[in-house]
């Protein structure tokens, strides 16, 4: 029979940068009267894997009425986020509601979200929002990709059709760009279309048309866009490898070009493009002298875009990685390397 062991304790502490929650609530911001409203928070994320340890809604309502009712339906679903939620049409008349949300996980760390909507009488109201999260963020070289979802109210009358357009704003102001998708429910921009450290806001309209007994009404969705900045790229012409031969070292000279590394940020050949900085270094990284300094290989230009590397001084059979690293001036940075070896004898 073996002992038991005797009993321990162990503390775990939190990580240095715990896992913190993003909520997200999805809800169209005008609804029609005749139907319930539905809530979807299944892209909320951060809970650890684990239950919310603290989980609560907040509804109001612009005019001040008695909100207890909604949030006890709410409630009835549970701490969770991966369901979607209804609250029954009797529960919000015509009115402006603000339903938010706070979570909190195992790591003690808190995050909500909100969101306002409005009921509205006309049947024909388009029910409309555009997939994933409120808020997208890209780089330049991107294609933004958007999909809207679109559905008729139970009550809508069949002589009202709806139409669709997307348009793009920033700071409010129509940009004029076009999608390049041919779908009225599908937004899609090029690579390079929208400028780098810029926010845009993408609003999708849904139109019905009047009919006998109701006006023509639309309903929007929005998503913000952020554009950020974009990776330096190194790029040496040629690959990572170079093997020096008699029939390739004619010249006594390996030149090793970096003039195609680039900013992600900018179309090729754009006159905005970033101006790079080119530093290079060299390291032995053959077995015997794994890491020893071969500064004295290099020539007394290290900052241009071509490196010229004369190949007299290159050990036989010896590996000699030159890397260069490629800097913007806002400190974005990329390098690469490349391994040069003799394999020719003596280059002398």
């Amino acid at each position: 029979m073996y002992e038991y062991a005797d009993e321990q304790t162990v503390t775990v502490q939190t990580p240095d940068n715990p896992v913190v929650p993003v909520v997200v609530l999805q809800v169209p911001s005008v609804i029609s009267g005749c139907d319930d409203v539905k809530i979807d928070p299944t892209m909320t994320s951060g809970s650890g894997g684990r239950s919310w340890s603290a989980f609560q809604w907040t509804v109001t309502v612009n005019d001040g009425a008695d909100t207890s009712d909604i949030i006890e339906r709410l409630e009835t679903y549970g701490p969770k986020t991966d369901v979607f939620m209804t609250v029954p049409k009797a529960l919000v008349p015509s009115a402006t509601y603000t339903f938010s949300l706070s979570v909190t996980n195992f790591f003690g760390q808190t995050s909500s979200a909100t969101a306002i909507f409005s009921i509205d009488g006309n049947p024909n109201l388009p029910i409309i929002s555009v997939q994933g999260s409120s808020v997208v963020t890209i780089v330049p070289n991107d294609v933004l990709t958007l999909f809207a979802t679109t559905a008729r109210t139970s009550c809508f009358e069949s002589a009202s059709t709806v139409s669709y357009s997307w348009k793009v704003l920033k700071n409010g102001v129509n940009q004029n760009i076009p999608s390049v998708s041919s779908s009225a429910t599908k937004f899609q921009l090029s690579p390079y279309t929208l400028t780098q450290q810029t926010v845009y806001t993408v609003e999708l309209s849904a139109t019905a048309t009047a009919t006998a007994n109701y006006p023509a009404i639309t309903a929007t969705a929005q998503v913000t866009v952020e554009v950020g900045k974009g990776k330096i790229i190194a790029v040496v012409l040629g690959g990572s490898f170079r093997g020096i031969t008699t029939a390739t070292n004619s010249t006594g000279v390996i030149a090793l070009d970096a003039s195609q590394s680039y900013d992600q940020s900018f179309a090729s050949g754009s006159s905005s493009a970033t101006v790079l900085g080119f530093s290079w270094s060299c390291l032995i990284v053959s077995t015997t002298n794994y890491g020893s300094s071969c500064s004295d290989k290099l020539p007394a230009a290290t900052t241009e875009k071509i490196l010229s590397v004369s190949t007299a001084g290159l050990s036989f059979k010896e590996l000699y990685q030159f890397t260069v690293a490629v800097v913007a001036d806002d400190g974005r940075t990329s390098s690469y390397a490349v391994t040069v070896q003799n394999s020719a004898g003596s280059t002398s």
